[in-house]
C-alpha cells in the first residue's frame, strides 16, 4: 500500500528519540520559566542563603570598608549640576 502525500511535506521526518529529547527539553524550559516567574522556589533560596552564612560564622568586616551616607539634598545638587 502506497503512502499519501503529507500535509507538511517541507517538514523533514525526525526520529522518535530526537522528537522526544526537543519536547522534554521544551517542557523543561517552560517548566523553569514559570517557576521563576512565579517566585516558586524564592523561599528555598532564601533559606539556602541563611545557611550558608550560619554555616559561615560571625566575621568581623575588613578595615579598608568604607560607608558613605548621602542625604537627599546631596543627591539634588548632584542631579541638577548634571542638567
Amino acid at each position: 500500500m502506497r503512502r499519501g502525500r503529507r500535509a507538511f511535506g517541507w517538514i523533514p521526518r525526525l526520529p522518535v528519540r530526537t522528537v522526544l529529547f526537543l519536547a522534554v527539553g521544551l517542557g523543561v524550559t517552560a517548566l523553569g520559566l514559570v517557576a521563576y516567574g512565579t517566585d516558586v522556589l524564592r523561599n528555598v533560596e532564601l533559606d539556602s542563603v541563611d545557611a550558608r552564612f550560619s554555616i559561615r560564622g560571625e566575621r568581623k568586616p575588613p578595615s579598608e570598608l568604607i560607608v558613605v551616607q548621602i542625604d537627599d539634598v546631596t543627591m539634588s545638587q548632584i542631579f541638577c549640576r548634571r542638567e
